[in-house]
């Protein structure tokens, strides 16, 4: 009885382990890092040392053959890789999840900063414009707000769903 105590008390700690590692995102809009817990993740960073950092994803979804989406419904966040498979394009956290299969599903329940800034799910568009270093964020009506694509700078997706943010996500180039 005590092993079995002693297996499930080491379990519980390695599990609250992992999870604190992914309790603070913080996104640098001006140098493009994202850094998650203590891993600093910029263009290059490969997936494995997200992987090692936060484990085993609850699902791991494949395009055109290779491994590129890496979901943490645990977490509520989600990771892209680039068309190569292995190194780091994009980080999805979910607020509010809508159904949509590439995102987790689970709800992000640690703090966002963006350059500073602390998002939450209530904040609009305009919020984020205002007190990041984000430029160019358009919001087409109530429903997303994003960055150009092509332009230069960290892109931005925000979805929105009964005002409130379901998912933001945000890519290196």
């Amino acid at each position: 009885m005590k092993k079995i105590f002693a297996i499930a008390l080491l379990m519980f700690v390695f599990t609250l382990i992992k999870a604190g590692n992914a309790d603070t995102i913080r996104i640098n809009s001006i140098d493009q890092t994202i850094t998650v817990g203590s891993l600093i993740i910029k263009k290059g960073s490969t997936i494995e040392s997200l992987k090692s950092l936060l484990g085993t994803p609850t699902k791991v979804t494949s395009i055109g053959g290779l491994d590129r989406r890496y979901i943490y419904d645990d977490l509520g966040i989600a990771f892209e890789a680039n068309e190569d498979g292995k190194t780091f394009s994009a980080i999805t956290v979910n607020y509010n999840w809508d159904g949509d299969k590439k995102v987790a599903s689970g709800k992000f329940k640690g703090v966002l900063l963006v350059d500073g800034f602390a998002i939450n799910e209530s904040m609009k568009g305009e919020d984020i414009s205002k007190n990041t270093k984000i430029k160019g964020l358009t919001c087409m009506g109530t429903l997303m707000c994003m960055t150009d694509p092509k332009a230069k700078g960290l892109m931005v997706l925000i979805g929105f769903q009964s005002n409130k943010i379901t998912q933001i996500g945000f890519g290196v180039k």
